[in-house]
């Protein structure tokens, strides 16, 4: 079975927001529901508290820690892995839609 990686793209000009909870979530659920993966895994800036909140929200699980991983801004910053299997994704009430 396939994984997925989330990521935000170089264009986009801002990490995830908790406004971007219910974007995130959907884009998940379609992986596991209509795609058929395993495994959906996320890397985020450490420092980028948001964007930490939306993946633990979703029911992530910080797997690991890069460091000095990415260079962005003239520096290097060190990024967390986040990942949900599929049978936690079937568990969990955030697959659920939220009114």
């Amino acid at each position: 079975m396939p994984n997925l990686t989330l990521t935000t793209s170089r264009r986009r000009l801002r990490p995830f927001r908790e406004d971007d909870f219910p974007a995130v979530r959907a884009l998940t659920d379609f992986g596991f529901a209509e795609m058929g993966l395993h495994r959906v895994h996320a890397y985020v800036v450490c420092a980028n508290a948001a964007s930490v909140r939306v993946l633990e929200k979703l029911g992530m699980r910080c797997e690991g820690h890069l460091r000095e991983a990415i260079r962005k801004w003239d520096q290097w910053h060190d990024l967390y892995l986040y990942a949900v299997l599929d049978r936690e994704w079937a568990g969990g009430d955030h697959a659920q839609p939220r009114p």
